[in-house]
């Protein structure tokens, strides 16, 4: 059964340090999680989506990195409830809720229940890759009453963002001091320009620093989207 898994691996962001063997839930997905074969898996740098049917389980990877801690269940559980908190809003369609994987009392692993509980995935609607709108585009175009649905759209998913009471150049702050972590760790021809992209970001946070802290005390920062390109 596992054997019909297509894997897909996509680009790894950064580095991260396992800190925990997923194997046994892993195993679970792959044969179908009591939906079926044939499955799918794609792996990202944080999680491991395994696409059965017409649904989609996610799973946080247990991993610890600099960007996002995952390294145990109740933080890959609190990450899982905050994607579906985002999302649900926008895409209730999709968007269905964190799950737990458990293993019952005959030994079995199972979907909710009774039972120790060993992951939590998130589960989702799979809709067809023809919907996506990057083959909307290729296929068809996008015309200008798309263009102007799509504006509209994000504009009032944008409106209706939560305003969050955060200082905007603290938070580019330390958005910056991160990628200088993350940056610092390379080496070669890389390490010369990764150096000097950190200095130019500085300086354009220097001068924009009073903007961003305007701009915080105006109530303009809102918890939107970061994914949405």
């Amino acid at each position: 059964m596992a054997g019909q898994v297509e894997q897909i691996t996509q680009p790894k962001c950064s580095n991260p340090i396992a800190v925990q063997d997923q194997g046994t839930v892993i195993g679970f997905l792959e044969t179908g999680a009591g939906f079926g074969p044939p499955v799918r898996r794609i792996d990202t740098h944080g999680a491991k989506i395994f696409l059965i049917g017409d649904k989609a389980l996610k799973i946080s990877r247990a991993v610890q990195d600099d960007d996002m801690d995952r390294s145990t269940i109740d933080k890959r559980h609190a990450l899982l409830d905050r994607e579906f908190e985002i999302n649900k809003t926008a895409a209730p369609l999709i968007y269905k809720g964190a799950v737990p994987i458990v293993r019952r009392v005959d030994g079995a692993l199972a979907l909710r229940g009774p039972g120790q509980t060993l992951e939590w995935a998130l589960v989702m609607h799979l809709f067809a890759a023809e919907a996506e709108l990057i083959c909307i585009a290729k296929d068809h175009g996008i015309d200008d009453d798309l263009a102007l649905d799509l504006g509209a759209s994000i504009a009032r998913y944008h409106a209706a963002a939560p305003i969050r009471d955060l200082d905007g150049a603290i938070l580019i702050d330390e958005i910056i001091d991160e990628l200088a972590r993350v940056f610092g760790a390379m080496g070669g021809a890389l390490a010369h320009e990764a150096a000097a992209f950190i200095r130019q970001c500085r300086q354009v946070w220097s001068d924009k620093a009073d903007v961003l802290r305007q701009r915080s005390r105006n109530r303009h920062i809102r918890r939107c989207h970061g994914d949405l390109h």
